[in-house]
């Protein structure tokens, strides 16, 4: 063993192990991007490398566990994003058909979408009907007519209701005038129910309406004896039904909705005004003048004044022409208005689905049935009839009707939402 001036041979040993030691804790600690420490003399080197070796080595077991949990961690989040992912592909793929469902599944959703895509195409197809264009949609069913959306001024005016020789009481039940906004497209009856389709609902459901009907041909009570097919005059099956109750009505509607699974119901009141108006801004279809009405409607007039052999030509309530019916007529003997409806005015009033209000303050404006705050024992009436007052039968006018009487002048048309 050599011996000098320099280290001795432990010392030497030492050394080297301490340099080799010192290198490989300062590779890890590249390898770990930690700044190793250098040593400030030649004489604490060795405790310094040792240090650091025991510090390197315990931070490098902290750094791989570090890691470890960290990538534990992403792959976590990795596979919950790649399951949302695969649940919204999975979304996608049933919406549009091209994933395969469970059977009760797929046909469930089958079933949803045809009947969706039949509902839409059916709207799609009213909308694009010609206006006025009538429509079945079964074999007991009345032909309906298309109503489209619109806006319009609903009551009457002072100015009317002075040329009309509208009274006092009557006046108060047009007011005020409003604007009604009809957000929703709606079918309505091109006529009245007719005899021969109500007769088709009680053959069906063996529905009775007693054998009651007040008010027969004269205009004088009569409450036995009379029903919806015998009224004390004679009809066929195209006449309105009369002698039938909003009783009656709401159960032929819902019997219609049933056998057609279509949304059928009574129109409400502002739907009922309208559609009668169609457009107009006049008392009734041919205009303000009561001499031209004959030829829409069939009204009190000099056909009845001649029947009841009276001399009422000057009579204010009675129309200056004559329609040629002194009873109630055939459904479409009149001409109809511009979006293709018969009979809005006269021949039969007409029940709606409102319950009565003696005047329109907080009426709604969305053409909505009005229920709230009124006295549902009696609906609202629209359109006036064979032997009501020439002021009676023009689109602003209203009566009310109690829920379970039946008359020789009242009918009911019906609705369907689109």
């Amino acid at each position: 063993m050599d011996v000098g001036n320099g280290p001795s041979s432990r010392q030497a040993e030492t050394a080297a192990g301490g340099r080799a030691v010192l290198r490989a804790v300062r590779e890890e600690a590249l390898a770990q991007r930690v700044v190793a420490p250098v040593p400030s003399s030649r004489r604490r080197w060795l405790w310094a490398a040792v240090a650091a070796a025991v510090v390197c080595l315990a931070g490098g077991a902290g750094a791989w566990w570090m890691i470890e949990e960290r990538t534990a961690q992403q792959e976590r989040e990795a596979a919950a994003v790649r399951a949302k992912t695969d649940a919204q592909v999975r979304a996608r793929e049933v919406a549009s058909g091209t994933r395969p469902l469970p059977d009760r599944t797929r046909s469930d959703a089958v079933m949803h979408t045809v009947a969706a895509d039949t509902a839409a195409a059916e709207k799609m197809r009213d909308a694009a009907r010609p206006r006025g264009e009538a429509v079945r949609d079964c074999a007991q069913c009345p032909e309906v007519v298309t109503i489209p959306v619109g806006a319009f001024m609903m009551g009457s005016t002072p100015a009317e209701d002075d040329r009309e020789g509208v009274p006092p009481v009557a006046r108060d039940s047009t007011a005020p005038a409003h604007r009604v906004i009809i957000v929703t497209p709606f079918a309505l009856g091109k006529y009245p129910v007719t005899r021969g389709e109500f007769a088709a609902f009680v053959a069906a459901t063996g529905h009775q309406t007693g054998n009651a009907c007040l008010i027969n041909a004269a205009g004088e009570a009569d409450t036995t004896g009379r029903n919806w097919r015998k009224p004390g005059f004679a009809q066929s099956d195209r006449h309105p039904v009369v002698c039938v109750s909003a009783d009656d009505a709401r159960a032929y509607v819902a019997w219609l909705a049933k056998v057609s699974g279509k949304p059928y119901r009574l129109p409400t009141e502002a739907e009922w005004e309208y559609a009668a108006r169609a457009g107009s801004t006049t008392a009734r279809i041919g205009g303000d003048s009561r001499a031209d009405t004959c030829r829409y409607a069939n009204v009190f007039d000099f056909t009845i004044a001649k029947m009841l052999d009276g001399d009422i030509g000057g009579d204010r309530n009675v129309f200056p022409c004559s329609d040629e019916h002194v009873y109630t007529s055939p459904v479409g003997a009149f001409a109809a208005n511009a979006w293709g409806l018969h009979d809005m005015l006269g021949n039969v009033y007409q029940l709606t689905s409102d319950c009565w209000h003696p005047g329109y303050r907080d009426a709604p404006v969305d053409g909505q049935s009005w229920v709230e705050g009124g006295d549902c024992s009696r609906r609202a009436v629209r359109g006036g009839s064979w032997q009501t007052n020439a002021w009676a039968a023009r689109f602003a006018a209203r009566g009310s009707h109690a829920v379970g009487v039946r008359t020789t002048n009242v009918g009911f048309r019906v609705a369907r939402d689109n």
